[in-house]
Protein backbone atom coordinates (compact mmCIF):
# COMPACT_ATOMS: atom_id res chain seq x y z
CA UNK A 1 0.00 0.00 0.00
CA UNK A 2 1.44 3.31 -0.80
CA UNK A 3 0.27 6.76 0.83
CA UNK A 4 -2.37 8.89 -0.74
CA UNK A 5 0.22 11.90 -1.63
CA UNK A 6 2.86 9.39 -3.02
CA UNK A 7 2.53 11.31 -6.13
CA UNK A 8 3.13 14.80 -4.97
CA UNK A 9 6.39 15.87 -5.01
CA UNK A 10 8.32 16.96 -1.73
CA UNK A 11 8.17 20.89 -1.65
CA UNK A 12 11.24 22.00 1.00
CA UNK A 13 10.59 24.51 3.09
CA UNK A 14 12.20 26.67 5.69
CA UNK A 15 11.64 26.09 9.23
CA UNK A 16 10.74 29.04 11.25
CA UNK A 17 13.19 31.18 12.76
CA UNK A 18 13.10 33.95 15.39
CA UNK A 19 14.94 37.34 14.26
CA UNK A 20 16.53 39.07 17.46
CA UNK A 21 17.85 38.12 20.50
CA UNK A 22 16.79 35.23 22.13
CA UNK A 23 16.33 37.08 25.65
CA UNK A 24 15.60 40.80 26.12
CA UNK A 25 15.14 42.22 29.39
CA UNK A 26 12.74 45.87 29.34
CA UNK A 27 12.44 47.64 32.57
CA UNK A 28 9.28 49.72 32.13
CA UNK A 29 7.62 52.03 35.18
CA UNK A 30 3.94 51.22 36.28
CA UNK A 31 1.75 53.27 34.54
CA UNK A 32 3.28 53.08 31.00
CA UNK A 33 2.63 50.59 27.87
CA UNK A 34 5.53 48.21 26.98
CA UNK A 35 5.61 45.96 23.92
CA UNK A 36 7.33 42.35 24.26
CA UNK A 37 8.53 41.91 20.96
CA UNK A 38 8.49 38.47 18.93
CA UNK A 39 9.48 38.48 14.98
CA UNK A 40 9.38 34.55 13.58
CA UNK A 41 10.43 34.16 9.72
CA UNK A 42 8.72 31.06 7.69
CA UNK A 43 6.48 30.43 10.54
CA UNK A 44 4.54 28.13 7.58
CA UNK A 45 1.60 26.07 9.37
CA UNK A 46 3.65 26.18 12.70
CA UNK A 47 1.17 27.74 15.65
CA UNK A 48 2.72 31.06 18.08
CA UNK A 49 1.97 31.10 21.89
CA UNK A 50 2.92 33.68 24.46
CA UNK A 51 3.52 32.35 27.78
CA UNK A 52 3.84 33.54 31.50
CA UNK A 53 6.55 31.60 32.89
CA UNK A 54 7.02 30.13 35.87
CA UNK A 55 3.28 29.37 36.27
CA UNK A 56 3.22 28.42 32.30
CA UNK A 57 0.01 30.46 31.80
CA UNK A 58 -1.00 30.35 28.08
CA UNK A 59 -1.30 34.24 26.93
CA UNK A 60 -1.89 33.38 23.36
CA UNK A 61 -1.91 30.74 20.80
CA UNK A 62 -2.24 31.88 17.21
CA UNK A 63 -4.21 34.92 16.82
CA UNK A 64 -6.47 34.16 19.97
CA UNK A 65 -5.72 36.03 23.43
CA UNK A 66 -6.77 34.25 26.34
CA UNK A 67 -7.39 37.33 28.77
CA UNK A 68 -10.44 39.43 29.77
CA UNK A 69 -7.83 41.94 30.53
CA UNK A 70 -7.91 45.36 28.41
CA UNK A 71 -4.55 45.76 29.73
CA UNK A 72 -3.32 42.98 26.92
CA UNK A 73 -3.00 42.94 23.32
CA UNK A 74 -2.07 40.56 20.20
CA UNK A 75 -0.48 43.24 18.09
CA UNK A 76 -0.21 40.83 14.85
CA UNK A 77 -1.98 41.07 10.91
CA UNK A 78 -2.06 38.56 8.34
CA UNK A 79 1.20 38.10 6.71
CA UNK A 80 3.20 39.87 9.09
CA UNK A 81 6.48 38.39 11.06
CA UNK A 82 5.42 40.09 14.31
CA UNK A 83 3.90 38.90 17.24
CA UNK A 84 3.90 41.63 20.06
CA UNK A 85 2.69 41.32 23.08
CA UNK A 86 1.29 44.49 24.15
CA UNK A 87 0.77 45.37 27.97
CA UNK A 88 -0.43 48.64 29.52
CA UNK A 89 -1.13 50.49 31.87
CA UNK A 90 1.69 47.93 33.57
CA UNK A 91 1.06 47.17 37.26
CA UNK A 92 3.61 45.45 39.58
CA UNK A 93 2.04 42.03 38.94
CA UNK A 94 3.19 41.99 35.07
CA UNK A 95 6.48 41.80 36.77
CA UNK A 96 8.35 38.90 35.20
CA UNK A 97 9.41 36.19 32.53
CA UNK A 98 7.15 35.72 29.24
CA UNK A 99 7.66 33.46 26.24
CA UNK A 100 7.35 33.49 23.05
CA UNK A 101 7.39 30.45 21.67
CA UNK A 102 6.71 28.22 18.34
CA UNK A 103 5.30 24.91 18.46
CA UNK A 104 7.92 22.85 16.59
CA UNK A 105 9.89 19.72 17.41
CA UNK A 106 12.13 21.06 19.20
CA UNK A 107 10.58 23.92 20.36
CA UNK A 108 11.54 27.44 19.66
CA UNK A 109 11.35 30.09 21.82
CA UNK A 110 12.18 33.55 22.88
CA UNK A 111 12.33 34.84 26.36
CA UNK A 112 11.34 38.83 27.32
CA UNK A 113 11.81 39.65 31.22
CA UNK A 114 9.87 42.31 32.08
CA UNK A 115 11.00 44.61 35.36
CA UNK A 116 8.14 47.03 36.53
CA UNK A 117 10.40 49.19 38.79
CA UNK A 118 8.99 49.99 42.45
CA UNK A 119 8.70 53.08 43.76
CA UNK A 120 12.53 53.23 45.16
CA UNK A 121 13.65 52.33 41.76
CA UNK A 122 11.43 55.26 39.96
CA UNK A 123 13.10 57.91 42.61
CA UNK A 124 16.47 56.31 41.52
CA UNK A 125 15.67 56.28 37.73
CA UNK A 126 14.14 60.09 37.41
CA UNK A 127 18.06 61.40 37.86
CA UNK A 128 19.68 58.80 35.37
CA UNK A 129 19.18 59.35 31.37
CA UNK A 130 15.91 58.07 29.67
CA UNK A 131 15.26 54.63 28.75
CA UNK A 132 14.53 53.27 25.44
CA UNK A 133 12.28 55.11 23.05
CA UNK A 134 9.27 53.41 21.56
CA UNK A 135 6.72 54.66 19.67
CA UNK A 136 3.29 53.32 18.93
CA UNK A 137 1.53 54.79 15.90
CA UNK A 138 -1.44 53.71 14.94
CA UNK A 139 -3.17 53.16 11.29
CA UNK A 140 -6.12 55.29 11.72
CA UNK A 141 -7.91 53.31 8.24
CA UNK A 142 -7.98 49.75 10.16
CA UNK A 143 -8.54 50.52 13.92
CA UNK A 144 -6.73 47.32 15.16
CA UNK A 145 -3.75 47.55 12.83
CA UNK A 146 -0.57 48.92 15.07
CA UNK A 147 2.74 49.22 13.81
CA UNK A 148 5.57 49.34 17.03
CA UNK A 149 9.07 50.90 15.24
CA UNK A 150 12.23 51.10 18.45
CA UNK A 151 13.54 54.53 17.18
CA UNK A 152 15.93 54.87 19.80
CA UNK A 153 18.18 52.43 22.05
CA UNK A 154 20.34 53.83 24.23
CA UNK A 155 22.24 51.62 27.02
Amino acid sequence: LQPLNYRLPHLPTKPPSFLGPSFLNITAAPGTTVVLPCRVLNIGSASLSWLRRPQLTVLSSGNTLFSSSPRLRLLHFEGSPDWTLQIGPLVTEDNGTYECQVNTEPKQSQTVQLNVMTGSQLSDQESKDPGPALALQGDSSMPRLQKTEILALTP
